[in-house]
């Protein structure tokens, strides 16, 4: 799906769910306030303002993902805490463009991820310092978040790293 906004400022929207979905444009999701719950399986691209000011969203987790490009594709997600990337195939591409007016925020409206006190989590085979060409840490474009990456095999629901999870949290 394609266009400039095609769910974008729907006052109501909570969660969007679109299972054949591959590509996010166009600010397809953008300025959607109470937007919450985001699932889209099969997404593969992220492209220009996708989630534009979309203040409520907390996580985000793309299990397909391989492309993030375009500017502003997470502006204004200040309440984006935590990026899940599953792609076990390859390391994401951060495009040159998105880094010029980082895809994960732009000045003033910076997410957690941003400030330093939010995660990325990816598999943990890409975290390997000893090769830099299959570790987020060290890829181009992604070194700017080197300290926000975490193992996606750490994860859990509740930020713990020991996987007690504490009901109060989630």
């Amino acid at each position: 799906v394609t266009g400039s906004g095609a769910f974008s400022y729907c006052a109501k929207l909570e969660s969007f769910n679109a299972p054949k979905l591959s590509s996010i444009t166009g600010s397809l999701l953008s300025q959607n306030k109470k937007l919450k719950n985001v699932f889209l399986p099969n997404a593969t691209e992220l492209k220009l303002a996708a989630f534009m000011n979309c203040t409520a969203i907390t996580i985000l987790d793309f299990p397909k993902l391989s492309t993030i490009s375009g500017t502003s594709v997470f502006s204004g997600c200040k309440s984006l805490k935590t990026l899940i990337l599953r792609n076990t195939e390859k390391i994401i591409t951060l495009s040159d463009d998105s880094l010029k007016s980082t895809p994960i925020s732009t000045s003033g409206t910076s997410t957690d991820v941003e400030y330093g006190t939010g995660y990325i989590y990816v598999p943990r085979a890409f975290l390997n310092s000893d090769d830099p060409t299959f570790d987020y840490r060290q890829k181009t474009n992604w070194s700017n978040y080197a300290s926000q990456f975490r193992a996606l095999e750490d994860y859990t629901v509740d930020g713990t790293t020991t996987g007690e999870i504490d009901p109060n949290k989630i």
